[in-house]
Parts: C-alpha cells; structure tokens; sequence
C-alpha cells in the first residue's frame, strides 16, 4: 500500500494486529548480522531491487543488467534482493515509514530503505529520510512488524512483505 500518512501506515498496522517496525529493526531485517551495504550483499545491482530510475534517468534506468520501471511495482517482485532474514522489498520500490521520530527534528518520522525513483543514491540499507508524519507520496509505503519489539542481540522482529501490491492506489 502506497500513498499513506504515518499516522494512515500506523493505524493500518494496528487493525492488522501488527505495528510498525522500529527503526533498528527495519535495518537489522536489512543488514543482517554482518552489516552489508544492500540487503544482497555489498554491491548495488539493479536486477535486485526496483531503484535508480526517475524519468528514464540514473543507473537502472538503461543499464546492462536491465531496465527498472521508475514506479513502484508488486511486492516480492525483486526475489534476489532477499535479506539475509528472507526479508524482501527493503531496497527501492518505494520508502518505508518506521515507528521512530527523528531524532534532530521530533516532528517527523523516519523512513527507510529508498524507493524506486532514487537515482541519486543506491539502496542502502542504512538509507533514511526525515518526513512529515503527514505525507503521502506514491513510492511511500510501510509493512508491519509482529509481536514485541526485538531485542536486537536476538535477531529482527518478524517484519512481514510491505502491505499491498506497492502501487498507488
């Protein structure tokens, strides 16, 4: 699901009897234990997550690995780019919004992981944006985190696909 608030995402979670993952959690689901750069690894490949196109512009727009679209696609169509957790969708396709506020600014929230459209920079999974808990943008989205929150030593919360198909709607 795309195209939602913070406050929208949060609410989302709730009534699906989930929450939305930490900020810590979301990048241990990305990063694994060792740290890596993406989610696969410590390379940027364009054939393993939906980034780097804008407008027929940046490195995955025309590359030799193939073409992203600029737009956020369905979930888990980048299997590749699993994470070490077998955690899909944490690098492109669109942002994520987090539980936590930003810490140099309260009023907004942190979202994470880059989206479809970022060609400035690659996905990585240390990626974050400060935004507006009131947003919405087509290639913001969220997913929800089940049970307590993890204790980050015994490993990631169970953080589940992104809601939806990822496209706006």
């Amino acid at each position: 699901m795309t195209n939602v608030s913070w406050h929208e995402a949060r609410s989302y979670c709730a009534f699906a009897r989930g929450r939305l993952p930490t900020e810590a959690e979301w990048e241990k689901a990305a990063r694994g234990s060792d740290g890596r750069e993406f989610p696969w690894g410590d390379e940027p490949d364009c054939t393993r997550g939906n980034w780097g196109n804008f407008e027929g512009e940046g490195p995955c727009a025309q590359s030799d690995q193939g073409r992203n679209p600029g737009h956020p696609v369905p979930v888990g169509s980048y299997p590749r780019g699993a994470s070490p957790y077998g955690v899909l969708d944490l690098a492109g396709n669109v942002w994520e919004w987090v539980e936590d506020r930003y810490p140099l600014e309260p009023g907004r929230r942190v979202v994470r992981g880059g989206s479809c459209c970022s060609y400035f920079v690659a996905p990585r999974a240390a990626n974050r944006n400060a935004w507006d808990p009131h947003h919405r943008d087509g290639d913001l989205g969220f997913r929800c985190a089940s049970g307590p929150r993890a204790r980050m030593a015994a490993g990631p919360a169970k953080v589940s696909r992104p809601s939806g198909r990822g496209t706006p709607h």
